[in-house]
């Protein structure tokens, strides 16, 4: 054969071989899973391991779609059924830091190998990824590892040692808020509130056993309004605008890195109500309870109820009581009459009802108490000859006539009635009438208070008005109105 020949034969065989060793490699790789192939489920999977930090215990990262600021956890898992060799055995897995994961798998006969990721090679150089010696592959985690997710790695040596590992970041097919190691924490329990001695704040107190919370959050009828609140947490009614009498649930949430609790502990709370007597704060009770009043002659207003309770009585507090104490009641009755000059002619008495409280409260209170209907009024009338030597009160046995003024219903201002006689006999025009103003208290429990009378007794007939009206130049009278005085004033004896 010519030099050609075996020549030509060399380079043929150099060439066959050189196919055969691509072949031979291209048959003895294991497929790897495309860096956008659906990725495999592996929750089957009993013997994850944490890779942590070295010379840590953390083994937390952040990774590439993870929430901003969160670190997500990562385990590792060997695949046997994917793996072949003694290099599995041999290679090391670990957390460098937050950014990073390091994967070794030593020098020697390992030399030569290299490393996919979910199916994308780790190539030296490129963006994420550094290869310090031969034997060791970094990279990147927040741009190779996919967050909540299964990654795999797979490192080849040859065609009869490769391995592959199974990575779980985060918690795969979950939210997203839980990685494994570092869950979201639990509620505090035995949460409690407890009021000051001055009713004026709460401290909210709770066990943090087996919380796992990095902090806590207020919340105020599922109202987020504190973040990061520690135990003992000073709750201030003023402060959060927390209303009397009303009832308010307190809850308690705990907070990590991975989230904040499910649950919330949870407490009522009873925001206390002020007792409050001529605008001065005299106690705080607890909405729903019963309240002693102090001791009182003619006991005290309810400015919200517009009532009057008597001093030493118990009251239901629901909210704030805003008090006037009575501090005296009484009467006036005009020393004089007058004569009714309409269709329903007849003599006329007025009267005035005082009410006395602490000069601490509002011009207008008085005004109120009397409008709201509290103080009944009257006029009690009867002739001179009947009532003789006896007093006129509603308890004398005189035949008399009871004018009740309407309650809440005043004549000119409050507090001033009127009362009249009418349709008079002719017999009676001479004849002297007496009259006495009177006022009670209306209680809230539907009793009333002894009565109170005025100082004057009115003695006057309707003849002798009509004359004083004469002798007075008729003042204040319409001409048409002379000739009943006139009338009247014929009988003046």
């Amino acid at each position: 054969m010519s030099n050609f020949y075996f020549k030509t034969r060399k380079r043929m065989i150099a060439w066959i071989c050189a196919i055969t060793m691509v072949v031979a490699g291209l048959t003895v790789v294991p497929k790897t899973v495309a860096a956008d192939d659906t990725e495999t489920d592996y929750s089957s999977i009993t013997t994850w391991k944490n890779p942590g930090f070295f010379g840590q215990t953390d083994s937390s990262v952040y990774v590439v779609g993870g929430v901003s600021g969160k670190k997500y956890n990562v385990q590792i898992a060997k695949l046997d059924a994917e793996s072949k060799g003694n290099i599995g055995n041999n290679i090391l897995i670990q957390v460098y830091n937050q950014n990073f994961m390091q994967i070794t798998w030593g020098e020697g006969d390992y030399k030569g190998s290299y490393a996919f990721l979910n199916g994308e090679k780790l190539k030296s150089g490129k963006a994420g990824v550094q290869n310090t010696t031969a034997g060791m592959v970094q990279l990147q985690t927040d741009i190779l590892l996919k967050a909540d997710s299964y990654n795999k790695i797979k490192v080849i040596c040859n065609e009869t040692e490769y391995a592959t590992f199974a990575i779980k970041v985060g918690n795969p097919g979950g939210s997203g808020t839980e990685t494994p190691g570092e869950t979201k924490p639990n509620a505090p329990t035995n949460l409690r509130a407890t009021i000051n001695d001055l009713k004026t704040n709460f401290t909210i107190s709770f066990d943090v056993s087996n919380t796992k919370a990095e902090s806590y959050n207020l919340y105020i009828d599922d109202d987020l309004r504190r973040e990061k609140i520690n135990n003992n947490f000073i709750l201030d009614i003023e402060e959060f605008g927390l209303e009397s009498g009303r009832t308010y649930v307190i809850g308690v949430s705990s907070v990590n890195s991975q989230g904040e609790s499910v649950d919330k502990a949870t407490v009522e709370i009873k925001i206390p109500v002020k007792i409050t007597i001529d605008n001065k704060v005299k106690d705080t009770v607890t909405p729903g309870s019963d309240y002693t009043l102090p001791t009182s002659v003619n006991g005290f207003y309810d400015k919200d109820n517009k009532v009057i309770y008597k001093g030493g009585s118990k009251v239901t507090v629901n909210s704030d009581m805003n008090l006037v104490e009575i501090k005296g009641l009484s009467v006036e009755l005009t020393n004089g009459a007058a004569i009714r000059l309409d269709d329903k002619t007849g003599i006329r008495y007025q009267a005035k009802v005082n009410v006395d409280i602490d000069a601490k409260n509002d011009a207008t209170v008085k005004e109120e108490i009397l409008k709201s209907g509290v103080v009944s009024a009257g006029i009690l009338v009867t002739t001179d000859d009947i009532l003789g030597k006896n007093e006129l009160t509603a308890q004398s046995n005189a035949k008399k006539v009871d004018i009740k003024n309407k309650k809440g219903e005043w004549f000119s201002n409050p507090g001033v009635f009127c009362g009249s006689i009418i349709n008079i006999k002719e017999a009676n025009y001479p004849r002297s009438f007496v009259a006495r103003a009177y006022a009670s208290i209306n209680y809230s429990d539907k009793t009333q208070s002894n009565q109170v009378y005025s100082e004057i007794k009115v003695k006057r007939s309707i003849a002798q008005v009509a004359h004083l009206i004469q002798q007075g130049g008729y003042q204040g009278i319409g001409a048409e109105d002379k000739t009943v005085i006139d009338m009247f004033a014929g009988y003046f004896k």
